[in-house]
């Protein structure tokens, strides 16, 4: 008797344990996709004003679904991306996901400042010279978001820190001399991540010759006697040398010292060179009228 009520009860139960088995297989198959959703938000969570955004779903396999971006509130494409074009520095980015006709949303993202950078800089004349006083630096930079830009601009001399100004010094040099400059953009919120960096060494000054550009001179009774008033800034020793003289006319190369007559009156011209021991040297053009 025992055998029988037991063997009844198994009977009367194995029904409805294969029925809740059933239900719960059917309920895994037909799982709707979008409860298999676990995060769907953009990359990257804080983007600037150049960056692509794009969307990273997880939990969502092979189901049709559209995606649709919103800027401050407002509809402007469909699909996984959005270009850099339809947003700007300040602007709040979401996206909707549609599966099924159910709607998820992400999270507001707020599109950040770009940092500027420096795109190119030099030295004011390219070279830096012995005698110069004052050193300027020109500076390109670049802001993605159309900032205004200011420059910060660390100066160093032989290794030293000099200055942290402007783009421009005034300093003592000399020959040898190395000059960096490390030179930031700042847009009013951020500073360029890394320095442009400029160096050069200080180079010897070419001679100089004191007379003013055109200045003519006299040739009294046609005679020439004239020391050339040159200078070198480096103190170097300085040689002379013509170059295009009438007949007769002569230079001193040590001392500079044009000496000669000419023959007949009109007017003149006597061009020299002058060279320092550093291989520099300048040409110029003096001109003579003969009078009597």
């Amino acid at each position: 008797m025992f055998l029988v009520d037991n063997f009844t009860k198994i009977f009367l139960i194995l029904p409805l344990l294969l029925c809740i088995t059933c239900k719960r297989e059917e309920k895994k198959k037909y799982k709707k996709p979008e409860e298999g959703i676990k995060n769907f938000e953009i990359i990257p969570k804080e983007p600037s004003g150049t960056e692509k955004l794009r969307v990273r779903i997880q939990g969502l396999k092979g189901e049709n679904f559209d995606v649709k971006w919103y800027v401050n509130g407002e509809f402007k494409k469909g699909g996984k991306f959005l270009l850099p074009e339809y947003f700007k520095k300040g602007d709040k980015v979401f996206a909707e996901l549609i599966v099924n006709g159910k709607k998820f949303y992400s999270d507001t993202v707020t599109v950040k400042n770009s940092k500027p950078y420096i795109k190119n800089a030099e030295f004011e004349g390219k070279k830096v010279f012995s005698k110069q006083k004052k050193i300027k630096v020109n500076i390109e930079g670049a802001d993605d978001d159309g900032d205004e830009l200011e420059y910060i601009c660390e100066w160093r001399i032989n290794g030293e820190e000099y200055a942290k100004n402007g783009n421009e010094i005034e300093v003592n040099l000399k020959t040898g001399d190395m000059i960096e400059v490390f030179i930031y953009a700042f847009d009013g919120e951020d500073t360029s991540e890394t320095p442009f960096i400029l160096r050069t060494f200080v180079l010897n000054s070419p001679p100089e010759i004191k007379i003013k550009p055109g200045e003519k001179l006299t040739a009294k009774n046609g005679v020439i006697n004239f020391k050339i008033p040159a200078y070198d800034y480096d103190g170097d020793p300085l040689k002379f040398k013509l170059k295009k003289a009438p007949p007769g006319i002569t230079i001193d190369s040590i001392q500079g010292i044009i000496n000669g007559k000419l023959e007949k009156e009109g007017n003149y011209v006597i061009e020299f060179e002058v060279s320092d021991t550093a291989g520099n040297n300048v040409t110029y053009r003096l001109n003579f009228s003969f009078t009597k």
